[in-house]
This record gives structure tokens, C-alpha cells and sequence, in this order.
């Protein structure tokens, strides 16, 4: 990696093993780990589900920006972050993230986020949606190009959070 005192960044679509595979990689790297998604939650006294059906997408994604910038100010290489699955359609975002580090994107096959996802439940763009696989399966087609704005890809599917953030600290000479 260019710069070791860079935070990283692990984004991805919902079920890759964002959360999972950032706790890990924090705890072995000696960095805390920050979850966009939870911190929004935390400054806006409720879920991530209530605030999509209150208030819609759109004034989520700029509570996820407001987050994020404010991240900007956190002490060089002391953070592991992980965004929100979404996080990379605002242009914006892509620009800020860029700032703190390397976008360490985390991909996983359509049927291995289905089932990940169904076991921890709490998805506000799957609920109530007749074909979960075939909605997952569109919206990564709509956020390929946004994917694309990534520093490194890293496949999850059919391996266990250890072993992906084993294959981050390898690729990034950590």
C-alpha cells in the first residue's frame, strides 16, 4: 500500500461481509472500525428502515455524505470504515472516501448475498419484494460503474471473513 496512514475503506453491496470483514481487519491491524450505517443510526435516533420509510432515500443518502465528511477528520491511519452498501452511487461520497484511503470493494454472488442477507433480515430496499435474487441481481447491475470507482476487489463468496481480510492485509503489505 502507497501510504500506510491511510484509513481503509471497505464498501460493497449488502451481504459481501462489510461489517464482518472490517472488525476483523481492525482488530488485527490495531484500528478502530467505524460502520457509516450504524453511525447514522446513532445521529439520527433511529433505524436505517425508519428513516427510508419516514423520510425516503434520498435525505438518507445525505445523512450517509454528512457522515462521511465527518470522517474526514479522524486521525490518520486509525480507522477501518465500512459504508453502506449504496455509498458509492453518490459521486460525492466516491470523492470523499478516495480522500481517506484505498476503496476496498467486496463482492459476493448474487445467491451467496441472498443468503446472507436473509439470515440477518432488516433490508429496507429488499422488504416486501416478491424476487429478493432477482432485485439483488438489478441493483447490482445499476451500481456496477459505481463499483468500478474502487482501488482493489475482493470476492467473498464461499470464504469466512478471516480469510478475506487475511487476503486484504496480503494484498495491501500490511
Amino acid at each position: 500500500m502507497k501510504d500506510r496512514h491511510q484509513q481503509l475503506i471497505i464498501c460493497g453491496f449488502m451481504g459481501t461481509g462489510k461489517t464482518a470483514v472490517g472488525k476483523l481487519l481492525a482488530a488485527r491491524l490495531g484500528r478502530s472500525f467505524v460502520d457509516t450505517d450504524q453511525l447514522i443510526e446513532q445521529q439520527a435516533g433511529c433505524t436505517i428502515a425508519a428513516i427510508f420509510e419516514k423520510q425516503g432515500e434520498s435525505y438518507f443518502r445525505d445523512l450517509e455524505t454528512a457522515v462521511i465528511r465527518g470522517l474526514l477528520s479522524a486521525r490518520l491511519g486509525s480507522l477501518v470504515v465500512a459504508t453502506g452498501g449504496g455509498a458509492l452511487i453518490k459521486a460525492e461520497n466516491i470523492k470523499l472516501l478516495h480522500q481517506m484511503g484505498p476503496l476496498l470493494l467486496l463482492t459476493a454472488s448474487s445467491r451467496a448475498i441472498l443468503r446472507r442477507i436473509k439470515a440477518q433480515g432488516g433490508r429496507p430496499l429488499l422488504d416486501g419484494v416478491k424476487n429478493p435474487k432477482k432485485t439483488i441481481e438489478v441493483l447490482l447491475a445499476e451500481r456496477a460503474d459505481f463499483y468500478d470507482a474502487r482501488d482493489y476487489r475482493f470476492d467473498t463468496t464461499g470464504k469466512t471473513a478471516k480469510q478475506v481480510a487475511g487476503e486484504i492485509i496480503k494484498a495491501l503489505d500490511l
